[in-house]
């Protein structure tokens, strides 16, 4: 709970309008400097600034804390599950509201200049679909929200569970949500009248410097919030809670959602770096050429699983290295005076090429070890050893690829002993 420091008149639609001393009831933070929030007084839900108002010095006496921050501090005590989940009515709303007026500045006015189907599919992808969902979900917690308050009943976990199958269209979004934003730009570059039109509706936010781009990442974002939201409402859910099954299996079906959601951005990152080294790697005539986007025998996909650079012990020379699921890729800069940044990624600014240094280490050909006391331990080790083999040996700081290099490489010994 806050109170109004001085009065505030509304400057948007969705922004409150109270006088000087004002109660709020902070519901959540949205945007910088400004928050969301319910007059005490009428019931009136919107935004205000944030230096309009100052903690509620009788609110922790009336049993109702400052702020969100404030009350997750004041006490350990469990808090009711129907508190809890009158938060996450909250967070759908804060949630629909968000989608709605990215809908109303940007694509329904991009609609609105005949930019085409085709080219608002290839920018905001599934974003139409995401709309859809978030409103059907709050409708429905609204509509059971009037038993939620006056605590009739602490049941939402049946209609979390009938609505997180839907929410794979995250993933789907997920998936291309880095190419239409190249998709964006691209086409800001080529129609300068279209760049002005998303400038014009950027600076209609209410920030007014609030970027397209910034959008797109909220999605992601969110996702992750529904396995959070339900593991808080676990914690204070009795065993003999009658809502604890479908809390459970919701908790459960998030977190098969959130898996999905992750390994579709990794794929994504995984198929631009590919992508990126097959344009990048120059192959000389004594390293016939590879293609890196081979299915790997037992494997799958060839994934990238760490690089960087790799000094030889003799001569230090440096190497830039690829770290794949089935082979570790040797190069080096082909322009020393074009530096390059790890990992790649797709920018106008990347300009350096790679030299095929010779071919791939397979994993037959490679052990691990530790590294030597005299090397820095930031740097990866390439040490030759007895029978032509070598000694891969990682830092402190690369254990989890490590781990994971070995893990493959049992699957891939297993397959090919």
């Amino acid at each position: 709970m806050v109170q109004a420091k001085y009065a505030y008149k509304a400057a948007q639609p969705d922004e409150l309008t109270f006088e000087e001393n004002a109660l709020i009831e902070v519901l959540n933070h949205e945007e910088e400097g400004w928050w969301r929030g319910r007059l005490t007084a009428s019931g009136v839900e919107g935004l205000f600034p944030v230096n309009y108002v100052q903690p509620y010095t009788n609110a922790l006496s009336d049993g109702v804390s400052a702020s969100p921050t404030a009350a997750a501090a004041s006490s350990s005590a469990p808090k009711p599950s129907a508190v809890i989940m009158a938060r996450t009515l909250a967070f759908k709303r804060n949630w629909r509201e968000h989608l709605l007026f990215c809908n109303q500045i940007f694509y329904d006015e991009l609609e609105r200049r005949n930019v085409g189907t085709a080219v608002l599919s290839e920018i905001f992808g599934r974003w139409p679909s995401l709309v859809l969902l978030s409103q059907a979900f709050y409708k429905e917690l609204n509509e059971r929200r009037p038993q939620l308050v006056s605590g009739e009943s602490e049941i939402i976990g049946d209609i979390m569970f009938s609505h997180l199958p839907r929410c794979f269209i995250y993933r789907d979004f997920c998936a291309t949500q880095d190419a239409g934003l190249l998709r964006l730009k691209k086409l800001c570059e080529e129609q300068p009248a279209l760049g002005k039109l998303i400038k014009d509706c950027e600076r209609r936010t209410r920030a007014g410097v609030l970027p397209l781009a910034s959008y797109f990442i909220k999605p992601v974002q969110r996702i992750s919030k529904y396995k959070l939201m339900l593991e808080k409402i676990l914690k204070y859910t009795s065993d003999s809670h009658p809502d604890l099954k479908n809390l459970q299996q919701s908790f459960q079906l998030a977190s098969v959602v959130l898996d999905a959601c992750n390994e579709a951005v990794r794929n994504r990152e995984n198929v631009e770096q590919l992508f990126l080294l097959q344009e990048r790697v120059i192959f000389t005539t004594a390293v016939p050429e590879i293609t890196f986007f081979d299915q790997i025998a037992y494997l799958g996909s060839r994934s990238l699983m760490l690089s960087g650079k790799l000094f030889k012990v003799k001569s230090g020379k440096e190497l830039i290295v690829f770290l794949f699921n089935d082979m570790l890729f040797l190069t080096v800069l082909h322009n020393s005076k074009e530096p390059i940044t790890l990992p790649l990624r797709s920018s106008p600014k990347l300009r350096a090429k790679l030299k095929v240094y010779r071919e791939p280490f397979y994993y037959n050909d490679v052990s691990l070890g530790s590294p030597r006391p005299e090397i820095m331990s930031t740097l990866w080790t390439l040490c030759p050893t007895s029978f032509q083999r070598f000694v891969f040996c990682f830092p402190r700081m690369a254990w989890k690829a490590k781990s994971r290099y070995l893990e493959i490489r049992s699957l891939h010994t297993t397959h090919t002993d």
